[in-house]
């Protein structure tokens, strides 16, 4: 992919993050933090259709998002390419695992 293209979607992902994260606090407000992560409410919550898809989507922008400032990282360190492969697929497969534990976790 061209470094343009993975500029943009490090920009969008961060945008999408942020959006996300403020609905995520915009629901956790109502009622105050306290009540809010209660066991039950937040099981109540996650039967939600819609707020746990946002939740997913946030962890996919989150994850996304971070990847791709970790190459940029790597990239800029002088490392060798062969390297940056071997840690961006290290990454990727913690990265993976981390998104299907947030799907576990959202649909019980």
């Amino acid at each position: 992919m061209r470094e343009s293209t993975l500029r943009l979607i490090t920009y969008g992902s961060g945008i999408f993050v942020l959006v996300f994260v403020i609905i995520h606090l915009i629901v956790l407000s109502v009622g105050g933090l306290a009540i809010n992560v209660s066991y039950n409410v937040v099981i109540n919550e996650l039967r939600n259709t819609a707020y746990s898809t946002v939740l997913v989507m946030l962890l996919l922008a989150t994850l996304i998002h971070s990847g791709l400032g970790v190459r940029r990282a790597l990239t800029d360190s002088g490392m060798s390419k062969r390297s940056i492969g071997i840690i961006i697929g290290i990454v990727t497969v913690i990265f993976l695992g981390i998104f299907a534990l947030g799907i576990l976790t959202v649909i019980g």
